[in-house]
């Protein structure tokens, strides 16, 4: 999924939704406990998400994920459930911005 398909289309090719899926699946299974490994902090998680763009992930993609990094942690322990245990957020809180106010998504084509 690396940059882009011979033509120059963004993210391979493959539908936006798609590749912010791909992101998103794989936060929520890093962050969660399993039975068979434990949850990762969100920097844990954000670490590995960063250390792939490019490679399993869409760089403009994972930029937004950057920029909204707080967003995403404050979303997690909004929809936390018995069933994934989260661990404690980290300091900074939320930002300010909402997501569709903050312009990350904006550089994403559909």
């Amino acid at each position: 999924m690396a940059g882009a398909t011979p033509t120059g289309s963004p993210g391979g090719g493959h539908p936006l939704a798609g590749r912010l899926m791909a992101l998103v699946d794989v936060y929520d299974a890093l962050i969660c406990t399993r039975v068979y490994k434990e949850a990762f902090s969100h920097a844990e998680a954000a670490k590995i998400i960063i250390d792939e763009r490019g490679a399993q992930f869409d760089p403009v993609v994972v930029d937004a994920f950057v920029e909204l990094t707080e967003q995403f942690q404050a979303i997690a322990h909004t929809y936390w459930t018995a069933s994934c245990p989260l661990p404690e957020p980290q300091p900074g809180g939320r930002k300010a911005a909402n997501a569709a106010g903050s312009g990350a998504f904006s550089r994403l084509r559909w």
